[in-house]
């Protein structure tokens, strides 16, 4: 799994290589930035990789083997580190801390609680 400067996310499994989207629409997604951090997780043969992004414009997104989605709220300062706890069940959003350029530290939970998207 790769992160380009375009803001495209591409996987090769050995054969061949293809940019991860949203099979729903059909749209190839891009955050017209780059990356400051990517991590991925390989588990069946065959299935495509989770993957928990930062972006230098302050967006987490997490895509659970089939799907996009923003973890949260957007920050105006870019993501400058992004550790994760996978979860234990494939697809379900992971945990993670996430440091901004601000040196701020944020924490997911995984879900949304208290109304905060999950970040405390």
């Amino acid at each position: 799994v790769v992160g380009l400067n375009a803001g495209t996310v591409w996987y090769c499994d050995g054969e061949a290589c293809a940019e991860l989207t949203t099979p729903q629409t059909g749209v190839q997604v891009g955050w017209d930035t780059a990356f400051s951090a990517l991590h991925a997780r390989f588990s069946l043969a065959g299935a495509q990789p989770e993957v928990l992004l930062g972006t230098e414009n302050g967006n987490v997104q997490y895509y659970n083997g089939s799907q996009w989605t923003a973890l949260g709220a957007y920050w105006p300062q870019s993501v400058s580190q992004l550790e994760v706890q996978w979860s234990a069940t494939p697809g379900a959003a992971p945990q993670c801390v996430v440091a901004l350029s601000t040196a701020e530290v944020l924490y997911y939970t995984g879900s949304d609680t208290a109304g905060q998207e999950g970040w405390v």
